[in-house]
């Protein structure tokens, strides 16, 4: 997909560890494409990816990837869409996301999309020599049902 080589968009998928070792944004997206057990879902895959890796079999780890220009309304509701695909034709109950602490857009992102903001891991991402805590959001059927309901009103 052209998303993933748009300005910007390879400083957020991947860590220092990931380049120093050369694995870059195209293997690690050929990775999980290939793998059976992941959804990669989306509207418009030249605006936005989704995909939910699973963790558990019943709880899946969400990565969204955002064309830098599709923010707002549309992308929170194109991920309630695939949400919606998860909870109903999936054996997903959970699922999880982590927003490293300095990305404020991620963590408004989750909270619109109806998560929960449920704890932090200390120092478990290394972005320009420094570890940055991430925090751990946890979204559940109910809580989409009622961010969807919220944004109806």
């Amino acid at each position: 997909s052209k998303l993933f080589s748009l300005p910007g968009i390879k400083e957020h998928l991947y860590d220092d560890i990931m380049a120093d070792r050369g694995i870059g944004v195209e293997s690690s997206v050929r990775q999980l494409i290939s793998s059976n057990n992941v959804y990669m879902l989306g509207t418009d895959p030249s605006k936005m990816v989704v995909s939910y890796v699973p963790i558990s079999g019943v709880m899946y780890s969400l990565h969204i990837v955002l064309s830098p220009e599709f923010r707002g309304r549309e992308s929170i509701e194109s991920c309630l869409k695939t949400a919606k695909y998860m909870f109903d034709f999936t054996p997903c109950l959970t699922v999880l996301a982590f927003a490293r602490e300095t990305n404020r857009v991620s963590q408004v992102f989750a909270k619109m999309s109806g998560m929960k903001r449920i704890g932090k891991t200390t120092g478990s991402f290394l972005k320009d020599g420094r570890l940055i805590d991430e925090v751990i959001y946890q979204g559940t059927l109910e809580d989409y049902m009622e961010a969807v309901r919220w944004r109806q009103e």
